[in-house]
Formats: C-alpha cells, structure tokens, sequence
C-alpha cells in the first residue's frame, strides 16, 4: 500500500521531471502530467484549456522564449484521498528577444486521481516579483 508521502514524492518527481524536460528543449514531453480537460490560469489571468493547449503553450514558450536559469526552490504537496494540491516557488531568468526578465513566482497543481495515477487538472502561475533588466546591446 502507498503512503501519502510516497505519493506526493512521486507526484514532485513528475513535476521536477517535467521542468527538466522543456528546459532540454522537449517541451512535449510535459504532456504525461497533464488531464485531458487541463484548466490553467495564465499570471496575466487569460484561461488555457486541455491539454493539447497547454502543451501547445510549452512549445510555444521554448521557441520563443531562451530560459538562461531556472531553479525551484521549495515545495509542498498534500494528498487528501483522490485529490493531490502540489505547489513550489520558481526563480527564473529568461530572454524575449533582447530584453532579459528576472522573475520569481509560484505554481499551483491540483491533481485528480484518475485510474491508478493522479493528472494535472488545474494549474496557475503567479508571478511574486518580476523585473526587466538591460536589454542586450551590439557592440
């Protein structure tokens, strides 16, 4: 029998995993943590459904978007039966184009066990602090 801390170990894993795949560049490969009906809230508050959009959000992020530093600090998980809420804060420093952001936020998951395994059925970024920093000059 699983324990609480056994699944919500697991259910970091999955997340830690995930992140580890879009900064590689294979932004698909997010797709396995997510529902079928994914609902996700944006930081500027837009509404992303299903998963095949917010994968969709992921490749698009990658290809237009160089994440220079990406680091997750802490984090908590809480199984209650079939429900799971998965939350961490983010650092992240990024370029669009020649300007360079420095961001510091935090993700929410809520996660319905489906079958025998818990999907991502909701998601929300919030953005803490942000800052834009020089932009890149030629020399």
């Amino acid at each position: 029998m699983r324990t609480v801390a056994t699944e919500g170990d697991e259910l970091w894993k999955r997340v830690q995993a995930s992140n580890v795949a879009w900064l590689r560049g294979e932004p698909r490969a997010v797709e396995d943590l997510f529902a079928a009906d994914v609902v996700m809230i944006t930081p500027d508050m837009r509404r992303i459904e299903g998963r095949a959009a917010m994968v969709q959000g992921f490749v698009d992020y990658v290809s237009q978007v160089r994440t220079q530093h990406f680091r997750e600090i802490e984090h908590s998980v809480d199984v209650h039966g079939d429900v799971a809420v998965l939350t961490y804060t983010f650092d992240v420093r990024y370029q669009v184009e020649e300007t360079t952001f420095q961001d510091h936020g935090q993700e929410v998951l809520v996660f319905a066990r489906r079958g025998n395994r818990f999907e991502a059925i909701w998601r929300t970024q919030i953005t803490l602090r942000s800052r834009e920093l020089a932009a890149l000059v030629e020399p």
